[in-house]
């Protein structure tokens, strides 16, 4: 997906350290990017600052913080009807699917059956 340049905003309250760590992923030189080993190292640690009993942690008070800043979806409230589930009938799709073959689902392509 090319987004020409544009980058997502951040939501107002997110913790600085995760805003950091966002900045860091969507930097414009991939070289500048984290790695996926330092992105876990530093999930890990914020984890481990969360599960702890110390209320120390800068870290955990930023993310609590967060949470209570997060709207409450109980009062978006749409007044039209049109999110409400639906069923599908999804016979068609079976039975195109069930005709298909896959070995290797990471390598096939897509069969000519569902153009």
């Amino acid at each position: 997906m090319h987004l020409a340049g544009e980058r997502p905003k951040i939501a107002l309250g997110t913790p600085e350290c995760y805003v950091e760590l966002a900045k860091r992923c969507m930097h414009s030189n991939l070289k500048e990017r984290p790695t996926a080993r330092y992105i876990n190292a530093s999930v890990t640690a914020w984890f481990e600052d969360l599960v702890s009993e110390s209320n120390e942690s800068i870290i955990k008070k930023n993310f609590l913080e967060a949470d209570n800043m997060k709207p409450n979806p109980e009062s978006q409230k749409h007044s039209k009807h049109m999110y409400t589930s639906k069923r599908i009938d999804v016979r068609e799709i079976t039975k195109k699917f069930s005709k298909m073959a896959i070995n290797d689902p990471v390598d096939s392509e897509i069969s000519d059956n569902l153009k």
